[in-house]
């Protein structure tokens, strides 16, 4: 019964993985423009696109972050 059990977790989970990529950055930081060929190339790794997920602008004291989900080449 525990190996069916552990079978169906498996199952049920297998599309629940994903990889994404994720930067930081800072005021007076330069290069962020490159962000998008740093995450294409860190997917690149995998066999994977990188494809915007969240950006989150300048918020507060101008920290922000980018975020790129790894997916599926067409």
């Amino acid at each position: 019964m525990k190996p069916i059990f552990a079978l169906a977790i498996l199952l049920a989970c297998s599309g629940c993985a994903y990889r994404d990529v994720t930067y930081y950055y800072y005021p007076n930081v330069h290069g962020t423009e490159r962000f998008a060929q740093y995450a294409q190339r860190e997917c690149a790794k995998f066999g994977l696109n990188a494809v915007l997920n969240f950006s989150s602008g300048r918020v507060g004291d101008g920290q922000a972050y980018v975020a790129y989900r790894c997916v599926e080449r067409p």
